[in-house]
C-alpha cells in the first residue's frame, strides 16, 4: 500500500495546529482561575502563582516529545489520532 505523502502532510499540519490550538486555549481558560488555583495548592506568594502556568507547559511540552516519537515510529494515523486524543482528554 503506497502513502499519500501530500494528504499525511495536510493531516499532519492540521493535528499540529489543533495541538497549538488546545495548549493555547488550555492557557486561556486557566489564566482567570489562578487565584482559585493558588488558593487551592496553599500558594505562599502571589507571584508564585505562575509556576502553575510553568509546571503546566513543561508537563505539556515533555508529553508531546514522548507521543509524537511514538506516533513518528508507528507511522500510521490512528496513532497519531490517538495522541492528539489523549493529550486533549489530560487538558480538559
Amino acid at each position: 500500500m503506497k502513502l499519500d505523502i501530500t494528504n499525511n502532510r495536510y493531516e499532519f499540519i492540521a493535528l499540529a495546529a489543533l495541538v497549538m490550538a488546545l495548549n493555547a486555549l488550555a492557557i486561556d481558560i486557566m489564566l482567570p482561575a489562578l487565584p482559585e488555583i493558588g488558593d487551592a495548592i496553599a500558594v505562599v506568594s502571589e507571584n508564585h502563582r505562575q509556576y502553575v502556568i510553568t509546571s503546566f507547559l513543561i508537563g505539556f511540552g515533555i508529553s508531546n516529545c514522548f507521543l509524537a516519537r511514538f506516533a513518528m515510529q508507528s507511522a500510521a494515523a490512528k496513532h497519531s489520532l490517538s495522541a492528539l486524543q489523549s493529550i486533549s482528554l489530560r487538558l480538559f
